[in-house]
């Protein structure tokens, strides 16, 4: 997360520290924000997520592209990556 906050802080508008400050506290409140709104209503979401038949379907085939995914670049040669030269 720490990447992205160089982006939107401007040296000419002021302390640089006091804005890295801003924006990580900013980040932090809207990340806690989110975490305790699913933590509240998790039980809720996992109860309607197991009567769901499109959430069962999905769960159930969603293993195998997750595992190619992984396997991928164990079997590409070094020169086949992207990004490598």
């Amino acid at each position: 997360m720490l990447a992205f906050l160089p982006q939107f802080v401007v040296p000419t508008a002021g302390s640089v520290a006091v804005q890295f400050v801003i924006l990580g506290l900013v980040m932090r409140i809207v990340a806690l924000t989110v975490e305790v709104t699913l933590t509240t209503f998790s039980g809720t979401i996992g109860a309607v997520l197991r009567r769901s038949r499109r959430a069962h379907r999905f769960g159930a085939h969603s293993g195998p592209p997750i595992v190619a995914i992984g396997v991928r670049p164990l079997l590409l040669k070094p020169t086949e990556m992207r990004g490598s030269r």
